[in-house]
């Protein structure tokens, strides 16, 4: 069976459940940053409680992808489909076991009602061959597919900006390209690459204020995402890693440096030369991983606010609830506070928690030994 109900179909959710992680990174800028958590904060997190744990799949391919928060339910994808699951107990709502089965996933997103996945057959399942990339839309409460397509790439890139799905990656047989679908029907909305000039892909799967760079033949464009209209050149140099607001960050590999860069029209505000792809931002101030130090920068200026030592390699930040949360090596996960960096004792649950995936609607979903655990709080539990 292709689709399995479990129980009753989620209904609407309570503006208390805007608090979300809809797709990796939180948004479509990747800025790792929920500016809507209210429930878990410094008080809160102290208080946590494993509700429940999604165990690791065993599989030959790249396990689990996800976790992503919407609408009440957790979204899971692994060679076994695509499930949703209630994020206050676990419950099963529903689970695509067809056109997921045996497939290399790669990304989920949610916009709105509407749940966006991508996966390939090729490289885990197959040797060779076309990369068989899928791009599949369904409904947020009930699964029910809504459209399919297959692009000309395994679709292991996706930007889901302005109402517009768009798709890039490899592709073994024939030449990539990049390829962007109506969110509402699926209907083609703009393609590019199949031009004479080679090979097109998406120079980074940050999206820049609406618009997505695109890489074709060493040279680089700011695309609008909605029309796929050229809005300018973009310097070959320059690699998107984060965005909120007005604010864009970028590697520069001409002199090894970060930069603070406005949206509106490519000014560079400041750079340093503390590189890393390990950041977030809450428009207000940047967290970055170097080294062994997550350190706090102000946006506007490129001052350091703050910086700590944490003893081992730190790595991918998250903002939420007045906290940032960062990996260390061989360590449970740390917890600062945003604006002061001093330190804040979580919960003993959380002992075992090596990163963390995602924070919304007052749930921690973190990563561990034993898979994917869901830590919530509730008032006198």
């Amino acid at each position: 069976m292709a689709l399995a109900l479990t129980g009753t179909v989620a209904g609407p959710v309570n503006a208390a459940a805007v608090s979300a992680w809809p797709q990796a990174g939180a948004d479509a800028g990747r800025s790792h940053y929920n500016p809507h958590e209210s429930i878990l904060n410094a008080s809160t997190v102290a208080k946590l409680k494993l509700r429940w744990q999604l165990p690791s799949t065993r599989s030959e391919c790249p396990g689990l992808v996800g976790p992503v928060i919407a609408g009440g339910l957790t979204l899971t994808q692994d060679t076994s489909g695509l499930a949703a699951r209630e994020s206050a107990t676990g419950r099963l709502v529903w689970r695509e076991t067809d056109v997921f089965s045996d497939r290399l996933a790669y990304n989920i997103a949610v916009s709105g009602t509407t749940v966006v996945v991508t996966s390939s057959d090729s490289l885990c399942m197959i040797e060779g061959g076309d990369a068989d990339g899928l791009v599949l839309a369904s409904d947020l409460a009930t699964g029910r597919q809504l459209w399919k397509r297959s692009p000309n790439t395994d679709a292991a890139q996706l930007v889901v900006t302005r109402g517009t799905v768009i798709v890039s990656g490899n592709d073994y047989g024939t030449v990539p390209n990049v390829e962007a679908y109506r969110l509402s029907d699926g209907a083609t909305v703009w393609s590019d690459g199949d031009g004479t000039d080679g090979a097109r892909t998406l120079l980074s799967t940050v999206s820049i204020g609406g618009d997505v760079v695109i890489s074709g033949n060493r040279e680089p464009w700011r695309v609008d995402a909605a029309t796929g209209q050229p809005k300018g050149s973009w310097p070959s140099a320059w690699t998107p890693l984060a965005s909120y607001g007005n604010w864009l960050f970028v590697g520069d590999n001409s002199d090894w440096s970060l930069k603070a860069v406005r949206v509106s029209d490519q000014g560079v505000v400041w750079s340093m030369d503390r590189v890393s792809n390990r950041i977030a931002t809450d428009g207000r101030r940047l967290y970055l991983g170097v080294g062994s130090s997550l350190e706090a920068y102000d946006v506007a200026s490129g001052k350091r606010a703050w910086s700590v030592n944490l003893g081992a390699r730190v790595g991918q930040p998250v903002r939420a609830g007045g906290l940032v949360y960062v990996p260390v090596t061989g360590k449970p996960v740390a917890v600062r506070n945003a604006s002061t960096g001093t330190k804040v004792t979580p919960s003993p649950a959380l002992s075992k928690v090596s990163s963390v995936a995602a924070v919304g609607g007052g749930r921690l979903l973190g990563t561990g030994p034993g898979g994917l655990g869901v830590f919530g709080y509730r008032p006198n539990s």
